[in-house]
C-alpha cells in the first residue's frame, strides 16, 4: 500500500513540475547526475533505508527502518536529520560490513552532488519524493538482478547472502 501512494504522489509531483517548467524535466527513472537538492537528499534517504532494511533482513528482523520514522522530520529539516540518520545507521554499516559497499557507493555518488550550501535545513519540496522513489526503485531491480545472477550460479538465494555482494 505504501508503495502505491508513493507512485502515485510521485507521479502527481512530476506531472506538476513538468508543467510548470512547460518540458519534461523529470522523467519516473533514476537521474543519477542531477544535483536538484529535494532530489539529491530523497536519493540519500533511500539509501540509509535500503542499508538499515538489508541489515534487518539478514538478521530476519521486520519493522519500519529510521528513514521511514524519521520521513516527515526530514522533508521539514533535511541536514539536522540526516545527521541522526548518519548516527543511527553506524550499527546497521557494522553488522553489514562489505555486504553493503553497493548501498554505500551509491549514497556517496548522491551526496557528491550536493554543494556545501545545499547542506541546510532548508525544508524539501516535493521533488524529493521523486528522488527517494526512484533510488527505491534502483534498489528494487538490482537486488533482483543480483538475485538471478546468484541462482545462475547455482546459488540458492534462501541460502545466501551475499545477495547484494
Amino acid at each position: 500500500e505504501w508503495h502505491k501512494t508513493l507512485s502515485i504522489a510521485c507521479a502527481l509531483v512530476r506531472k506538476y513540475e513538468n508543467d510548470r517548467q512547460k518540458k519534461e524535466v523529470w522523467t519516473m527513472s533514476l537521474d543519477r547526475e542531477s544535483r536538484h537538492r529535494d532530489y539529491v537528499f530523497g536519493r540519500m534517504l533511500a539509501c540509509a533505508h535500503q542499508i538499515e532494511q538489508y541489515a534487518q533482513k539478514l538478521s530476519s528482523e521486520k519493522r519500519s527502518t529510521n528513514a521511514q520514522k524519521f520521513q516527515l522530520h526530514f522533508s521539514m529539516k533535511p541536514a539536522s536529520t540526516w545527521e541522526q540518520l548518519e548516527h543511527r545507521l553506524q550499527p546497521y554499516r557494522a553488522r553489514l560490513g562489505p555486504k553493503a559497499d553497493w548501498i554505500e557507493q551509491e549514497l556517496q555518488n548522491a551526496m557528491d552532488k550536493l554543494s556545501i550550501s545545499d547542506m541546510s535545513d532548508q525544508s524539501l519540496g516535493p521533488v524529493y519524493l521523486l528522488g527517494y522513489s526512484h533510488e527505491i526503485m534502483f534498489f528494487s531491480q538490482e537486488m533482483q538482478r543480483r538475485k538471478e545472477l546468484n541462482q545462475a550460479k547455482n546459488t540458492p538465494s534462501s541460502e545466501s547472502d551475499d545477495i547484494l555482494d
